[in-house]
């Protein structure tokens, strides 16, 4: 028997986790695993715990709100690939801000979440 293969769908703010679970919800033939936003470098993690991006789709609010929506739709979440340790085929992300290294090594595809933010020269 063929394993099914996974996909990891990183997820956000309350708009970009219920997106990626409807994406989610249309791609049966597949293992779906969520995952908030993160980051494993040690600065990011130390800002992570020390309330620093509280206001940001690393923690705070959105992860709380993000958690509580897989809880409550049966979603099983992998947060930072530390739950279920699994390899995955394919990672959907709903943003650009940070990507890891780990999933800079894998087939990945971002999702936009229909928002674009005016065009600066920081963002070319």
């Amino acid at each position: 028997m063929l394993r099914r293969k996974k996909i990891l769908f990183l997820i956000g703010s309350p708009n970009q986790t219920s997106q990626m679970h409807q994406i989610a919800a249309r791609l049966s033939e597949y293992d779906p695993y969520f995952s908030q936003i993160y980051s494993k470098h040690p600065v990011i993690r130390r800002a992570v715990h020390a309330g620093l991006l509280d206001n940001t789709i690393f923690s705070g609010e959105f992860k709380r709100k993000a958690d509580a929506y897989l809880l409550a739709h049966h979603l099983r979440n992998d947060y930072a690939r530390s739950i279920y340790y699994d390899e995955y085929d394919l990672a959907l992300l709903c943003t650009d801000l940070l990507v890891t290294k780990e999933l800079r090594k894998l087939k990945t595809t971002w999702v936009q979440e229909g928002m674009t933010d005016p065009l600066t020269s920081w963002g070319r």
